[in-house]
């Protein structure tokens, strides 16, 4: 009778998250942030950079900033490995579905982080470096403080849902800008689009990796309550900035939004009399099927987009690139329902990607 009614809570309590994920996903916003680094830092543009939001996987940038403070003070070593234990066996898809027992080396544990996302890795990543998750996590949050991330607290390695687990895309720059400044000697991984492991090779969740030209770091992050994440750097005419999106409602939304935002502030600083031609998005028009045209037209009225209506209007380059646009996003894999079915969760929605 015991052990029924604690099934019973358990299961309440899973639909109970659930539904909260739902709601929340509904009335996620949206956030962004761009900043220069050239020379000093300078924020370009902001929307609501300092709300806090669930990080989802954008949580494993800082997973993967202390792993890389471990190799860089020579504590651990690219081929050292780590050991899977039952607990990072049990974590919530997207995985590799590692097996208790087995090993995985550093370097593969970073591809697979910025890779796969996946979140029985981070797992290993953080019970090998500090021996518990607990420890690990109470590592993250003394980080993010030393990093200035004031708005940012952590609960786990991963990004899986939890409702203490927040953060804002202002703090998700100064982590961004810290890996990318920290550890120049490792960026090799930081733009990874494939991974291969034990036979089988995993593509990137990252799609705008495969389109837009010059991204040399990029990480996703996704569950239900908050809606679609994207950090990106990049740079072009001897410029580097560092693009953070969040809650957007597709990843193709959120891909093209980073777009617009690069192209405006690159162009910007290219042509300081540049005019703005539009304000838009780009992809509600193409969602909408109102415009097949490799260059888009600006519309009448303006769509309600905040981040959108604030850039310039979105040229897909030529039809080469509108034609891989159009084959990525036809599934979306930071969805995978075929994953979620091995899973025995309630709050299936609500997986980290």
């Amino acid at each position: 009778m015991f052990i029924e009614s604690c099934l019973l809570v358990k299961l309440i309590r899973r639909i109970l998250f659930s539904l909260l994920c739902f709601i929340g996903s509904a009335a996620s916003q949206q956030s962004a942030i761009v900043i220069d680094c050239t020379h000093k830092k300078s924020v370009l543009f902001s929307y609501k950079s300092d709300a806090k939001r669930y990080p989802a996987s954008l949580t494993k940038l800082m997973t993967i900033y202390i792993l890389l403070s471990e190799l860089k003070a020579g504590k651990i070593k690219l081929n050292t490995k780590f050991r899977v234990s039952k607990y990072a066996t049990q974590q919530m898809p997207c995985k590799l579905y590692l097996k208790s027992g087995d090993t995985i080396t550093v370097s593969d544990i970073i591809k697979a982080l910025f890779v796969k996302s996946a979140n029985d890795v981070a797992v290993v990543a953080a019970e090998g470096i500090s021996g518990s998750v607990t420890e690990f996590v109470a590592k993250m949050n003394s980080v993010a403080r030393k990093l200035k991330m004031f708005k940012t607290h952590f609960e786990n390695p991963s990004g899986v849902p939890n409702s203490r687990q927040v953060t804002t895309a202002s703090d998700i720059a100064k982590l961004g800008i810290a890996l990318f400044q920290d550890f120049p000697q490792y960026r090799k991984f930081f733009a990874c689009k494939t991974f291969a492991y034990r036979g089988k090779t995993y593509n990137t969740h990252c799609k705008i990796l495969r389109w837009y030209p010059g991204i040399d770091c990029a990480k996703t992050g996704y569950i239900a309550a908050s809606g679609f994440h994207l950090f990106v750097t990049s740079q072009k005419h001897n410029r580097r900035l560092f693009v953070v999106v969040m809650g957007d409602n597709s990843s193709k939304q959120r891909d093209l939004h980073v777009a617009a935002l690069l192209d405006k502030f690159f162009k910007k600083q290219v042509n300081k009399k540049h005019k703005r031609s539009g304000k838009f998005d780009a992809l509600v028009k193409k969602f909408r099927n109102t415009q097949n045209q490799t260059r888009i037209k600006k519309p009448r009225k303006q769509i309600n987009d905040p981040i959108l209506n604030v850039t310039e209007e979105f040229h897909i380059p030529d039809a080469k690139t509108k034609q891989i646009i159009d084959e990525l996003y036809i599934t979306n894999d930071e969805v995978d329902d075929t994953e979620f079915k091995q899973v025995d969760e309630v709050h299936i929605k609500c997986n980290s990607k």
